[in-house]
């Protein structure tokens, strides 16, 4: 009875990602496992090589999951400099983290961005000084 329990959850937790990832208007990539995502596909030893490959079939823009992280794979000068020059406000800051936002309510120097981050490290180096 537990097998089929477990079976049943991790099914039900596929669909759900599933389900979330098409919402979202993101760049193809490679199907994900549920809380695993893609790291069984990704090579231990060279993982860029793995995405050059995958980029191949999905593009030079695509999606992978580390786990349950997604992330945005850029391969190529282009797709990067799309990315970093021609977008670069979409691209900047830090990548969020539910976890320490949730528990430091988005006011950690480390887990802040934009004016926010500006405002808290100006705070904190005055602070020290003193």
């Amino acid at each position: 009875t537990s097998l089929i329990l477990v079976v049943l959850t991790t099914v039900l937790l596929w669909l759900l990602n599933r389900r979330n990832s098409r919402k979202q208007h993101l760049p193809p990539g490679p199907p994900a496992l549920p809380l695993i995502g893609n790291l069984l596909q990704l090579d231990k030893k060279g993982p860029s090589r793995t995405i050059v490959e995958l980029s191949k079939t999905y593009g030079p823009v695509m999606t992978i999951y580390m786990g349950w992280q997604r992330a945005m794979a850029l391969v190529g000068y282009d797709a990067v400099k799309e990315a970093l020059v021609d977008q670069a406000d979409d691209f900047v800051g830090r990548a969020p983290l539910p976890f320490f936002y949730r528990a430091s309510r988005g006011y950690g120097i480390g887990i802040s961005n934009g004016e926010r981050w500006r405002q808290l490290r100006r705070f904190t180096l005055t602070t020290l000084r003193d």
